[in-house]
């Protein structure tokens, strides 16, 4: 997979995220990965609790219940937009 349709994937299963909490700490563990780079293995700096979360995200992405269609994304954006 190309950077870039790594990148489109990761933006829209961030967008399909309707929990904070979920966002809040896959947030926070981005900015650490980001700082953690140029360290090594980034997985280390996570704690636990931060491996299991992002392992169930994971997971959670592969249930096709979880699926959200392009059509409905777009029209939740230009729902927040609004707001």
């Amino acid at each position: 997979m190309e950077i870039h349709e790594l990148r489109a994937n990761v933006h829209q299963l961030v967008d399909e995220i309707e929990n904070e909490q979920i966002l809040d700490q896959f947030y926070a563990a981005l900015q650490m990965v980001r700082r953690k780079q140029s360290s090594g293995d980034f997985w280390d700096a996570f704690t636990d609790e931060q491996r299991r979360i992002l392992d169930q995200a994971l997971r959670e992405t592969d249930l096709e219940e979880n699926w959200v269609s392009h059509d409905q994304v777009k029209q939740d954006a230009e729902k927040w937009l609004r707001e």
